[in-house]
């Protein structure tokens, strides 16, 4: 929660003893017409390798502003043939966990234990079912009674007391067989429990109308349910014709 971002890496593809890269970029690198034919690409079977003997990186900025793989000092070390990664506050203590999920070897799931020394910002942003003309904001996750769904495709920009620039985007991930929570998380570093931030959210509505709130809230996990500008208010959907 320090609002650097770390980056972690899923690298592996199949484990075996013998490097198969060389007739995968091989493939990669064909005509289109060849490379839509299944029947010619490479047959890999059993004792095939594509980094399978890596280890899963885990990116951290230092005071220098290069960033340095730290894996091997927070247990992360080991070989693994990791195909995805997901990330959320699985255990809503307002700090991110994730899991590395293997092919054709168990998966593993990490939980984020750290001092909670410094303080964050969560936001689930959701659409109502039925359309709301004024934008309800409650503390924690979603109430189960408030039938909604992410907003995906809003967007957060706020400034850090500190002066650090803040933004996110609902997008449920945007990396290759990797995956996210459709919830914003923003570390805040030193900011003070009590301190409240100047939220700005643009997003569409489930009309596709543009809508736009500022808001003002501390730290903690919010729930936003978004109002639609082109809905009508409170009331039931009309369906397209």
């Amino acid at each position: 929660n320090d609002g650097v971002p770390e980056a972690l890496q899923a690298t592996g593809f199949l484990k075996g003893d013998t490097d198969r890269w060389p007739e995968l970029q091989e493939l990669a690198t064909g005509n289109d017409e060849l490379l839509k034919i299944a029947g010619v690409w490479p047959r890999f079977k059993e004792g095939d390798d594509l980094s399978g003997h890596y280890t899963n990186p885990f990116y951290v900025r230092a005071a220098d502003g290069r960033y340095y793989d730290i894996a091997a000092d927070i247990g992360l070390g080991v070989e693994q043939v990791g195909r995805g990664i997901a990330t959320a506050d699985v255990d809503a203590d307002g700090d991110l966990d994730f899991v590395f999920a293997n092919q054709w070897e168990p998966s593993f799931f990490y939980r984020n234990e750290a001092a909670p020394k410094n303080t964050f910002l969560g936001l689930y942003l959701r659409h109502p079912v039925s359309p709301r003309s004024e934008v309800l904001v409650q503390p924690g996750s979603p109430n189960k009674d408030n039938l909604s769904s992410p907003a995906v495709g809003a967007t957060v920009r706020f400034v850090r007391p500190d002066g650090m620039p803040m933004v996110g985007q609902v997008d449920g991930g945007n990396g290759h067989s990797g995956v996210r929570s459709p919830e914003l998380h923003f570390g805040l570093g030193s900011t003070d429990a009590m301190q409240a931030l100047a939220i700005e959210i643009s997003y569409r509505d489930r009309d596709g109308q543009i809508g736009m709130l500022n808001l003002s809230l501390k730290p903690g996990w919010h729930t936003v349910l978004l109002p639609s500008p082109g809905g009508k208010p409170n009331g039931p959907r009309e369906e397209a014709r």
